[in-house]
Order: structure tokens, then C-alpha cells, then sequence
């Protein structure tokens, strides 16, 4: 499916850094950390690279880490402003370069059987899924692991802790977030690890015959009560713009309720949230580009006079709900 690709190109845009002074952030070529670690090449035609960021002043450190994991064909070196706010409130963060060249609904189309274990290889590099082939070197875990290595050398006293951590399969401190795609890999990793907390943007998105009257829920997805996951539903919140384009609302909401997520449902506004909040809603206007709607939950701003829904445009902020998913709940 094309959709895919044209959200990576639309999801781009990245605001002007407002924490430059508070920050350190940098990039880093994944095949410079490996050498059986494969390219990837984005959207827009570009190899992509790892993104991390710590506080400026390693004190402040929060202890705690974001992993943010970007959607199909998006680069972390422009896809970050979730991360990059977390670091502005004393997390440190990564957004790891990973095989996602293909959306996986083009590679699993209605075979529910086929999203669980084409996620697996992605996550993992396990020899799980016909429909492609990532070994273990390019696993997102072994490029998390390569990155948080190579980051404890850098910047040994936020990372060498964390490095730890991780080499130890210790996640209780880690807050995951994935964008689309991105965001079904990110429930792999909570279910087989607790986690402090879960955020799904614009996602999860697996279903078969979507938009169908006989739709219905992946393998992977509805097992997920019954598989034992090691991170609850409570502890998982979602952000998802209210006229996707790529999925149904009664779908995504079948999704949330299958994953256990509680459905205290917010507004998206230019203020905190206050109250329990777990499922978020971005509404606008009718968007010229919906396709841009769907990236939404995932910039830092958007919106303008004449186009509501224009990525990096001033007039809505996604600041007091991150900040909110950011904090202890």
C-alpha cells in the first residue's frame, strides 16, 4: 500500500527546537555501531539514523527513558519532537533507525494470522514471518542495544545506567511510544516487558477487511488478554486523530478494548488535561490533506489560518498532552 510512504514524506516537518538550551541531542549512522546492520532507507530517500537526547545537566536526569519508535518509512533524524520534549522534562531518549521499509499491512493484507509474527522479526530478528527477512543484527533490540552502548561511552553517566538496564531486559523505567506503525512494535515490546507506561499514536492499526462490515481484530491483538502481557492496560494511553483516515474509530476503539486500555476519553486542547485521561482525540476542521491528520498526534504543532491541519503550523500544540503522558498517572 502506498499510505504508508506518503505519511513518511508528509511526516517530515519538525518544529524549531524550544529546549535547544536545556538539551543535548545528536545523531548517530546505524551501520557505523554494526557492521551486519543493514540500511534503511526512508521516504524521502535518505539512510536513517538514530536519534537520541539527554538534560544538558546530568543531574537532572530523570532516571527514567523514552523510546520512541517511528512510523513505516519515517527517519528518527526528523521524526522526534515526542522524544525531544521528553528530554526538556528530564527523561532521556531515543528514537532507534529500524527496518520498517514496509507497511505491514501491504506485506499481512487480511491474513490475521500474519501481523503477530512479521512484528516479532521486526522487534526482535527472529525467523518468524515468510513475508520478510530481518536477522537479529537489524532487530530493533539489537539496534537499541547497539545505540545504548555506544551512547554509555559517550555519556557515561545517564547511559551507562541505562545501558545496564536495558542488557538486563529491565523496562519497568521506560516509557515506549510508537507513531503508526510504530506503535504495534511497541506493544510487542510491552507485552513481553513491563513498562512504566505505553503511548500509542495514531495506532494500533491492525485489523483485517478494514472498512468492511466483516472487519475484525489480528491474531496477535485478539489473544492479547489471554497471552498474559507483562504490561497492563492501565498503564497504556493513545492519542488518534478523530477522522484517520486509515482506520475506523469503531475499529481502533475494538483495538484499545482488546489491549485493556481504560476508556476515559479527552479532547485534545490547547490546555492540560485534568481528570484520568487515557484515549485522546484530535479534532479539526476538515483537513485538506487527510493524511495530515493522521500525523498529527505526532507534531508538536500544527495548523493554520487556512489549513488546520499543516504540519508544524502554529495554531494547535500537542505540548500540555505529552507533558500529561509524560507524568506519573
Amino acid at each position: 500500500m502506498l499510505w504508508l510512504a506518503l505519511v513518511a514524506c508528509r511526516a517530515a516537518p519538525i518544529d524549531t527546537p524550544s529546549n535547544s538550551a536545556t538539551i543535548r541531542e545528536g545523531l548517530v549512522v546505524p551501520t557505523q555501531l554494526d557492521p551486519a546492520v543493514t540500511p534503511v532507507t526512508t521516504a524521502s530517500g535518505a539512510d536513517a539514523r538514530h536519534y537520541y537526547c539527554t538534560p544538558v545537566v546530568p543531574a537532572q536526569w530523570n532516571g527514567q527513558l523514552v523510546i520512541y519508535l517511528v512510523g513505516a518509512r519515517e527517519d528518527p533524524a526528523t521524526a522526534h519532537a515526542f522524544a525531544e520534549r521528553a528530554c526538556g522534562r528530564g527523561y532521556a531518549a531515543i528514537a532507534p533507525a529500524y527496518r520498517n521499509e514496509r507497511a505491514i499491512r501491504d506485506l499481512c493484507e487480511d491474513d490475521a494470522a500474519c501481523y503477530g509474527p512479521v512484528r516479532r522479526e521486526i522487534v526482535y530478528g527472529e525467523d518468524a514471518a515468510p513475508q520478510l527477512q530481518v536477522d537479529r543484527a537489524n532487530g530493533i533490540v539489537h539496534r537499541i542495544d547497539t545505540l545504548a552502548a555506544h551512547l554509555a561511552g559517550a555519556l557515561p553517566a545517564v547511559w551507562g545506567p541505562l545501558r545496564d538496564r536495558l542488557a538486563r531486559g529491565d523496562l519497568t523505567r521506560v516509557v515506549l511510544v510508537g507513531f503508526s506503525q510504530g506503535s504495534g512494535h511497541a506493544l510487542i515490546l510491552a507485552h513481553d516487558h513491563e513498562v512504566s507506561r505505553v503511548v500509542l499514536m495514531s495506532g494500533v492499526l491492525d485489523r483485517v477487511h478494514t472498512g468492511s462490515a466483516v472487519q475484525g481484530p489480528v491474531t496477535w491483538l485478539a489473544d492479547w488478554a489471554a497471552s498474559r502481557p507483562a504490561t497492563p492496560g492501565a498503564r497504556m494511553f493513545a492519542i488518534n486523530y478523530a477522522d484517520d483516515p486509515f482506520t475506523q474509530p469503531i475499529e481502533l476503539a475494538a483495538n484499545y478494548a482488546a489491549l485493556g486500555i481504560p476508556d476515559a476519553t479527552c479532547e485534545v486542547t490547547e490546555d492540560p488535561p485534568t481528570g484520568e485521561c487515557h484515549r485522546f482525540v484530535v479534532h479539526t476542521a476538515p483537513c485538506a490533506s487527510r493524511i495530515d491528520g493522521h500525523v498529527t498526534p505526532s507534531v508538536a504543532s500544527f495548523g493554520t489560518a487556512t489549513a488546520p491541519c499543516a504540519l508544524g503550523g502554529p495554531l494547535r500544540h500537542l505540548g500540555p498532552t505529552w507533558d500529561y503522558l509524560l507524568s506519573p498517572h
